[in-house]
């Protein structure tokens, strides 16, 4: 299976930048003065071969020596490794180099890259490189604290670089980790798991850089997989992380890497191991080995969908959004593979990074002004996908739902959504498959998930502040009201609430979370503090808001709002019908849900005939009769009147006018069976009633006549006095104009007459 790969089909490092860290080693070795290659001592132990490694392990070979297995322990007990006792140095030379190794060896610690390194491996090759330096070097690096793994690759950089001109750091740092590592095999304690770790990944490192042979990098393969439980499982893990991929990737040892992984994954799948072990073994091993047939394949898309996905991904800023818009503008949204494209970009908000969700709805806004058929067409693919995340209850879509929510949110901000729709998926947040009995268990909604509390938060916490019209604003109070209950439903379920499993009790973020928005919302709130105080507030307004519908279902005892979709959305009260804003008249009306018609009965029937007959014959009697006149005011015949007409002599005398003491009046009287008409007079004292009411409305009627007099009289002046401006202004501009015409008259040149005068002309 594996001969047919040649050595350019198998890259070990992975890229170019990793291969340079591992090859590219700086030779100082022309440069040095007096340099001369010497002989590399003998191998303490013989060198590990194929033969050797294919033979079973004994036990006693990987005993440590009882010196060795002291200094084993005095090493972990103590990390730095202690300085030699040597005499004292004199004053001078030999000291002040002293300090400047310490300082060497101190400074080490902050050579986290490569450039620093390199650079501490050039001073301790020209300055330091002495051979009792060479040995607290290695020493120095072999006790580095258990915490820094992070500077081990560094820390065998430094080894491979000095090991080019000196080989005794990287013996004697190989050796004492290859007795580390047998102390920690034979011992078999389950403490110090952080030393255990630091060894094999330092080993492994070190194998990268050529120090180890891959021979010996299997044998401690070979060596971790004969007892594979505890920590030695989180050991062969940490090895094959750092050099497993460069052992399976190099021909010469691919086919024994290869052996041993599946022997690896045989042990985890006949060991009952625990969760995390099993987690940690296959993630080790489809890091060194990732499974054939699932390699990405980029998708291959069109220039121009490939142009729209980098406007809208990539290049959208909180800076750059007008400029976008415009270069959105320009696409040809006549064709409908661009738009259908440029709409399905414009809906995954979960794609872009949340901080920019904003900008987004932002972008949707500006271009909604020029494409409002497309835009709705986003805005309808939003509602959809939020629909859908409550449809299908998976992990793997929580960053998606929180996304696309808060990107409602931000369409309502930018006045792209009415808050009815708002609403409406509040409601459905927190009713959708829910079930408000603790005895039935949702798939939408399982008791222990407490997603959807998260959900409306953010929707809340997004848009919940700009509902500023007094109808929203109350039917938002609503719906907080169904949102308390819903959150004391989930907290004081008892999968939450048991005394006797302590991890289970209600996280404290979401609580956190959960007043935080409401805080926000509405400062001024004053929150439940029990179920049965939620529960209580939502019957009250289900009883105020919907009477005939709570009397008809309430009957069957059921308290909760599982079906809260037919109370929704939420029918106003009659004193906030004259006070709606420009914001709740431009939102579709919803339509009111009225109670079940109740079933007609043999009596109904009947009492209905009989009115309907009443009515019919009513209204012929009414058709029968004649329409008379109103007779509010009847005028007095002249025959009737009280004296008659005074003579021209009656008119001339200068008799006094007597006080009148008597006020007449005439009553009118039909004669019997529809006689003619009678008048009498009858004289009524002045202070009296009848003639004082008689005075004050005579005078209701002169006032008000002059009154109308009066603005006949003003509106008529006004006219005439507009008329009269109107002419003056005539007049004055038409004297402007014969003024200035007779200036412009007047300077006009004398034209002299062309050619010779007209003598008949002149003398005749």
């Amino acid at each position: 299976m594996f001969d047919d790969l040649n050595e350019s089909q198998l890259d070990p490092w992975g890229d170019e930048e990793t291969k340079s860290f591992y090859m590219d080693l700086p030779d100082l070795r022309v440069f040095l003065p007096n340099y001369a290659p010497k002989q590399a001592p003998p191998p303490v132990e013989p060198a590990m071969t194929e033969e050797t490694l294919d033979m079973d392990i004994e036990p006693e070979s990987l005993q440590v020596d009882v010196n060795e297995l002291s200094s084993m322990e005095d090493t972990n007990n103590a990390e730095p490794i202690p300085e030699e006792t040597t005499a004292p140095a004199p004053t001078g030379v030999g000291h002040g180099t002293k300090q400047q190794f310490e300082a060497f060896l101190s400074n080490l610690v902050n050579c986290v890259n490569k450039e620093l390194i390199d650079s501490a491996a050039i001073e301790y090759l020209l300055n330091l490189n002495t051979k009792n330096n060479r040995k607290k070097l290695a020493n120095s690096l072999f006790g580095v604290q258990r915490t820094r793994l992070d500077i081990l690759p560094f820390f065998a950089r430094l080894v491979a670089t000095i090991n080019l001109v000196s080989t005794e750091v990287a013996t004697e740092l190989c050796l004492k980790l290859k007795n580390e590592f047998k102390y920690h095999i034979s011992k078999k304690n389950q403490m110090t798991i952080e030393s255990k770790i630091k060894v094999v990944r330092f080993i492994g490192e070190m194998v990268k850089f050529g120090l180890y042979s891959k021979i010996e990098a299997l044998f401690f393969l070979k060596v971790l997989l004969l007892d594979f439980q505890h920590h030695q499982i989180e050991m062969t893990c940490a090895f094959l992380e750092v050099c497993g991929q460069y052992l399976y990737n190099s021909k010469e040892s691919r086919l024994r890497t290869n052996v041993y992984l599946e022997q690896m994954m045989r042990l985890k799948t006949a060991t009952a191991l625990d969760s995390r072990h099993v987690a940690q073994i296959e993630n080790s091993y489809y890091l060194v080995k990732p499974p054939e047939g699932l390699h990405l394949v980029q998708k291959v898309r069109p220039p121009m969908h490939q142009y729209i996905r980098h406007l809208v991904f990539k290049d959208l800023s909180k800076s750059n959004v007008d400029k976008i818009i415009k270069i959105m503008r320009r696409l040809n949204w006549d064709d409908k593979g661009i738009t259908s494209y440029t709409i399905k970009c414009l809906s995954k908000a979960y794609n872009v990074r949340y901080h920019l969700i904003r900008c987004l709805a932002d972008l949707v806004s500006g271009i909604s002004s020029y494409q409002d058929k497309a835009m709705v067409k986003v805005i309808d693919t939003v509602f959809e996908d939020i629909r859908a995340g409550l449809e299908i209850h998976s992990p793997k879509l929580a960053q998606r739902r929180i996304a696309m929510a808060k990107y409602l949110g931000e369409l309502y901000n930018y006045r792209l959504v009415e808050s009815s729709n708002i609403l409406n998926t509040l409601y459905s947040i927190i009713s959708l498959g829910v079930t408000m009995d603790a005895q039935i268990v949702s798939e939408l909604d399982p008791p222990e998930s407490l997603f959807r509390l998260k959900l409306a938060c953010v929707l809340l916490d997004t848009c919940g502040q700009y509902f500023t019209s007094q109808a929203s604003r109350k039917r938002l109070d609503y719906f907080l009201i169904f949102f308390q209950q819903y959150y004391w439903f989930k907290k004081s379920h008892p999968i939450f609430s048991s005394v006797d499993d302590t991890s289970n009790l209600f996280p404290i973020l979401v609580d956190h979370m959960y007043k935080e928005c409401l805080s926000n919302v509405r400062p001024k709130l004053k929150l439940f503090k029990t179920y049965e105080q939620a529960k209580e507030a939502v019957e009250k307004l289900r009883i105020q808001l919907y009477p005939t519908l709570f009397q008809t279902s309430g009957k069957d005892g059921s308290g909760d709002f599982g079906d809260i979709n037919s109370l929704e959305p939420i029918v106003e009260d009659a004193e906030f019908s004259n006070e709606l804003t420009e914001d709740t008249t431009s939102e579709a009306e919803s339509p009111e849900v009225l109670p079940k018609e109740k079933e007609r009965t043999q009596e109904d029937v009947e009492f209905e005939q009989a009115f309907e007959k009443l009515a019919m014959d009513s209204y012929q009697e009414r058709l029968r009769d004649t329409i008379k006149p109103s007779t509010k005011d009847i005028p007095v015949p002249i025959m009737a009147k009280s004296g008659g007409k005074k003579t021209y002599d009656q008119l001339q005398a200068n008799e006094p006018v007597p006080l009148e003491t008597s006020v007449p009046f005439v009553l009118m009287l039909r004669g019997a069976k529809g006689g003619k008409q009678q008048f009498k007079t009858f004289s009524a004292a002045v202070d009296s009633q009848l003639a004082i009411n008689l005075r004050l409305q005579e005078e209701q009627i002169r006032e008000e006549k002059e009154k109308v007099k009066r603005l006949t009289l003003n509106i008529t002046e006004r006219i005439e006095e507009e008329d009269y401006q109107i002419s003056l202004l005539q007049s004055q501009r038409t004297a402007v104009e014969q003024r200035s015409n007779q200036k412009s008259n007047s300077k006009q040149k004398y034209k002299h007459q062309k050619g010779a005068p007209d003598a008949d002309l002149i003398f005749s």
